[in-house]
């Protein structure tokens, strides 16, 4: 009766609390990550790890066989069914109830998966069975176990493992061009539980997930940023499970309350929590009713804050540090012939042959603020992207081939010269859409985007308006009076100075996992506990991107002692 009172009393002190937060529209956190767990799958994954067999004294010796979890009323209550035995006669038992609630989740610092942790409420001996005195038998047990509390009983609690994780930092490998050059980087990604709510037969877990900021690879990680490294798989070297949180010896077993009244308040805490149940039920919003999600056993919800905050990151920072790089760009010619009047009549002095051959760009590109609309299962970008501080390496090829008696006159020609421009910013943008696809388990976004289509426009330098004025002036009065005329120089600084237009590959932009994932195996209590995740569909809605998974337990794997 203490343990069900205690559990009561946390209920409805629960629901108090989520009612005043729901009112607020603080109790889904639009901007934290969401885990959803059924109970069944929970269920499955703490009784895998049964039975549990533990000394509860030199005397005694408990084992747990059963588990009934179960999430309702904003409290998340375990039932451990089992048996205590003497141990110098097996045939004297009793059969032992445990009772508890699910108080914290937490995100492993090492693993990155999430954890339960149980907290006893009491215990209860169903029916016993002795070879001696029944009744000295029982009061020795139940003096025992009230004089030590529930730590005596502490190592009969499996912990808790969800089968969901969080990674520590997503990897962007980079890229050493051409066309362009990408640093490698990690995004480092920290994440704590805001908050747990056991809802309508699942068990939710709020993940607040925050990140330094893109690092180049090698650099100095910033003050509090996950450490670089890949998904690790066992716990950090010195770390154990944590304990069961259990009441103080007193603090549940011999409760003071007398039964008439404790039964009263009982009745009068089931009143309670029927109706708040209710009003909180009203005041639910749209994704604690999983209307957009799709089934599964273990749902995640990504909220479309941080998927854009994540996507946007992992673009914009190793974008900051892009070179752009290309080569063999454009060749580009043009020919003309250029005739005079004279006292002969119309003659034609010759033709020139001008080809500038772009051999190398070499830019900067400097990403602005990206857009990303979200929906049908994809992610569309626009993302504005500078190409500025750029220099163009060219050659020059003038080549004149006199005509007639021009070519006495005029004579041929032919020379080279080394162009050097710089490039003016330019506005480009970068289109396209990220798929949004289930691989095992992982949330990838897989990039869709078209290439990016530049026009330059070039800018040469003094030296090589000289070059063209020097190649007229080499040529006698006549002719120079002629090329002048017909305004070959003008047209050579036309043909340079119109740019041109290139395609940039967008190739080097790679799919990345999201930060949370399903893990197929975890640890409950010294076994392995296996599990095959089936995905079961992805979702993505104006305010989440929902991946869903059925999961079904492989049989357990007893670590070696």
């Amino acid at each position: 009766m203490a343990s069900e009172l205690k559990l009561l009393e946390r209920q409805t002190a629960s629901l108090r609390t989520a009612i005043v937060d729901a009112k607020r529209g603080s109790l889904f956190a639009a901007g934290d990550l969401a885990v959803s767990v059924s109970e069944e799958a929970l269920q499955r994954a703490v009784s895998q790890a049964l039975p549990i067999e533990q000394p509860v004294s030199p005397e005694f010796r408990a084992r747990i066989d059963r588990a009934v979890v179960s999430f309702r009323s904003m409290q998340g209550s375990v039932r451990l069914e089992g048996r205590v035995w003497a141990l110098s006669d097996p045939e004297t038992w009793a059969d032992l109830v445990l009772l508890g609630g699910i108080r914290d989740v937490e995100v492993d610092a090492s693993s990155g998966r999430l954890s339960a942790e149980i907290a006893l409420d009491g215990w209860d001996v169903q029916r016993a069975a002795a070879a001696g005195a029944e009744m000295d038998w029982i009061k020795d047990l139940v003096r025992l176990l009230g004089e030590r509390g529930l730590v005596a009983l502490r190592d009969l609690v499996p912990a808790i493992r969800i089968p969901v994780g969080i990674e520590k930092g997503i990897d962007l490998p980079g890229i050493s061009g051409p066309p362009v050059t990408i640093p490698a980087g990690r995004l480092p990604i920290e994440a704590r539980v805001s908050r747990v709510l056991p809802l309508s037969g699942r068990l939710w877990a709020m993940i607040h997930v925050t990140s330094s900021g893109w690092t180049r690879a090698g650099a100095p990680e910033a003050p509090g940023a996950s450490r670089a490294g890949g998904r690790e798989t066992g716990p950090a070297p010195g770390a154990r499970d944590r304990e069961a949180r259990v009441a103080q010896p007193g603090e549940v077993v011999g409760d003071p309350m007398p039964v008439e009244a404790a039964g009263k308040r009982i009745e009068a805490l089931k009143a309670e929590r029927a109706k708040l149940q209710g009003e909180l039920r009203s005041l639910l919003p749209d994704e604690a009713r999983l209307m957009d999600a799709p089934p599964g056993d273990v749902l995640i919800g990504i909220p479309s804050s941080l998927v854009e905050s994540i996507v946007s990151e992992a673009l914009l920072g190793p974008l900051r540090n892009v070179r752009l790089s290309l080569r063999n760009v454009v060749k580009v010619e043009r020919s003309d012939e250029i005739q005079t009047k004279t006292f002969l009549g119309q003659m034609t002095l010759g033709r020139y042959d001008l080809t500038v051959d772009v051999r190398e760009v070499n830019a900067v590109m400097k990403p602005k603020a990206p857009r990303l609309t979200f929906g049908s299962n994809r992610i569309a970008i626009d993302l504005p992207v500078s190409v500025e501080a750029g220099d163009v390496k060219a050659k020059l090829t003038f080549k004149w081939d006199g005509r007639n008696l021009a070519g006495i006159v005029c004579g041929d020609l032919t020379s080279e010269h080394d162009l050097r421009a710089s490039v003016p910013p330019v506005l480009v943008r970068l289109r396209g859409r990220f798929d949004v696809e289930a691989r095992g388990e992982q949330i990838l976004v897989k990039p869709r985007l078209a290439p990016i289509e530049a026009a330059f426009k070039v800018e040469p330098q003094q030296r090589t308006w000289d070059f063209v004025d020097g190649l007229i002036e080499s040529k006698n009065a006549v002719c120079e009076a002629a090329l002048r005329k017909a305004s070959v120089g003008e047209k050579v600084k036309g043909l340079v100075s119109r740019g041109f237009k290139v395609t940039v590959p967008t190739g080097w932009l790679r799919s990345m996992a999201l930060p949370a994932s399903f893990r197929d195996t975890v640890d409950v209590k010294g076994a392995s506990a296996g599990f095959a995740v089936t995905p079961t569909g992805v979702s993505i809605t104006t305010t989440r991107l929902w991946y869903g998974a059925d999961v079904s337990v492989r049989k357990a794997r007893r670590k070696a002692p």
